[in-house]
């Protein structure tokens, strides 16, 4: 009896297990026909087939970059160019999302109590906190990204009447075009990742929030895109601005200070008259630098805190006339602080407070008279020539080199400034201009007007002091 076989020896026996299929013949049948004239047609046609599709391509790339298709197009505009551009995102994790911590503001900076909550995603700037301004910031440098500057607002929004001044966060750099889309920043399409870059609540919101902006803001020259922290609080930046000129920057939040609470604090009386009270809050120990620096206005039964600078000493009592300086047939209060004095010295400040305890700005006329004025000073030969003009009046006086130790190369001012209201409730400033640290050259009178929610130096007049 035969032995059963199992099936699959059967099938190894046979092809293609059993003998070779492809011989070393084979092989040169395949290399012929490989480099056969026949074969290297097929070749050079599938090259064109594949060279003309890359072409069709590039020819499509071409035509999007071109039209605008929002759909391919979500973000930027419709120029080839924009179809290159770098769309990786621009991150910025340096920024800090709170201010620091400030020290008792020096002379030169100034306090901006926060009147609204649009930069409130940071507890260091949450109304009603004292803000520290550094006017003088950019006088050498541009605002970076990031920045939270003090700014002008513009006139017209619900806010600006009584905020005439705000803090937002330099989202846009000139020339840059920026979006707000589905809560998040764009910037020339590309993303912005920071923690200023999105909006700070959840998406219900934002529907809601985009609407102030529904088209992006194309950047111009010195233009600036300032948006405030929490979006839907913020009502005087670039989402009902546009842009914002870079005339309107005024200064850098550079920290923020704190204060004791009122009913902690000391008040020291320094005016009360016309059912208006002045009470300054007293330094305290190390702090004693002569100088009040919160005043708060009791007017009638209304009552609000300032952070102006008014000297101690009991002598510069502060000075208080009663006009209509907004034109809107109330009475106001024009109230001028003693900020320093001594030798040669007697500086001033005026604040106009309006019956509902809102401010009015008054522009500071020494860096408005510097700006128009042409001055100059030459020491030559033991001689001293110097020349001034301002508002078409020029005064040249000459000196010996020998009257003073130190002379300015131009005119010098900010020594002796006083403020008044002539008999039609016009204010005025008047300051001494300065060659040198102890020579007057002019006796400077500056009128200042109602301008744009603000007062602003609108008329000059110069006098030559008599030796």
């Amino acid at each position: 009896m035969k032995k059963a076989e199992p099936d699959w020896n059967r099938l190894l026996r046979k092809r293609p297990y059993g003998e070779r299929m492809f011989t070393a013949q084979m092989w040169d049948q395949v290399e012929k026909r490989l480099q056969s004239p026949a074969n290297s047609r097929r070749r050079s046609v599938r090259k064109g087939l594949y060279a003309g599709c890359a072409a069709l391509i590039a020819g499509l790339v071409l035509l999007v970059g071109f039209l605008d298709v929002p759909a391919l197009r979500p973000y930027g505009s419709g120029q080839l160019a924009s179809l290159f551009e770098d769309r990786s995102p621009i991150v910025d994790k340096l920024t800090p999302e709170d201010l620091p911590l400030a020290g008792e503001p020096t002379f030169s900076q100034i306090i901006h109590v926060a009147a609204n909550d649009g930069m409130a995603r940071s507890s260091t700037m949450v109304m009603p906190t004292p803000i520290v301004i550094d006017p003088d910031y950019y006088d050498s440098r541009e605002p970076a990204r990031g920045d939270v500057v003090y700014f002008k607002t513009q006139p017209g929004g619900s806010n600006s009447v009584y905020e005439p001044y705000d803090l937002s966060r330099v989202i846009g750099m000139p020339g840059e075009t920026v979006r707000l889309r589905d809560g998040q920043v764009y910037i020339n399409g590309r993303k912005l990742e920071a923690f200023y870059g999105s909006a700070p609540r959840g998406r219900e919101d934002l529907e809601s929030w985009n609407t102030s902006m529904a088209e992006e803001v194309k950047l111009g020259e010195g233009q600036y895109f300032l948006l405030g922290d929490m979006w839907g609080h913020s009502y005087n930046d670039s989402q009902a601005a546009g842009g914002i000129d870079r005339s309107m920057i005024l200064g850098k939040a550079v920290g923020y200070t704190k204060t004791a609470p009122e009913q902690d604090t000391d008040w020291v009386e320094l005016y009360n008259k016309d059912d208006l009270r002045l009470l300054a809050a007293k330094p305290e120990g190390s702090l004693d630098t002569g100088l009040y620096q919160r005043i708060k206005v009791v007017w009638g039964d209304r009552s609000r805190e300032f952070y102006w600078r008014s000297v101690t000493n009991e002598t510069y009592a502060p000075e208080v006339y009663f006009a209509d300086m907004d034109q809107d047939k109330a009475k106001d209060a024009v109230i001028v602080l003693t900020t320093a004095y001594g030798s040669g010295v007697h500086v001033t400040e005026p604040h106009i407070i309006r019956n509902n305890m809102t401010e009015i700005p008054v522009r500071n006329p020494i860096k408005e008279t510097l700006g128009v004025a042409v001055s100059e000073v030459k020491v030559s030969n033991g001689q001293v020539d110097a020349m001034v003009t301002l508002d078409g009046q020029t005064i040249t006086k000459q000196f010996k080199e020998s009257d003073a130790g130190i002379w300015f190369d131009k005119l010098g001012l900010g020594s002796v400034i006083s403020y008044r209201l002539d008999e039609e409730n016009r204010l005025w400033a008047d300051m001494a201009g300065f060659v040198s640290p102890g020579t007057v050259i002019a006796e400077i009178s500056v009128r200042f007007d109602l301008r744009d929610r603000e007062y602003v130096p609108v008329d000059y007049t110069m006098r030559e002091v008599s030796e």
